[in-house]
């Protein structure tokens, strides 16, 4: 693994820590986010895995409160 790729893969289990404890904080969870190699560009890349009906409900009905902030459509 290249120095580059090396700290993509870092970036990527440092967000996917920052998101499962995001989402522990409103009673959320998700089992399969971890982070992931990198894609061939070396873009950190967070595995979501799989999710209960139940928990995607529940995220979208939190994400659905949040103002938006002009960034509709980003990806």
């Amino acid at each position: 693994m290249s120095g580059a790729d090396a700290e993509a893969y870092r970036l990527a289990i440092v967000a996917s820590s920052r998101l499962r404890t995001s989402l522990a904080r409103h009673g959320l969870e998700l089992p399969g986010v971890r982070g992931d190699h990198p894609s061939g560009v070396g873009e950190p890349v967070v595995e979501l895995g799989r999710a209960s009906a139940t928990v995607v409900h529940a995220l979208a009905e939190l994400l659905d409160r949040l103002p938006l902030d002009g960034r509709e459509g980003a990806v």
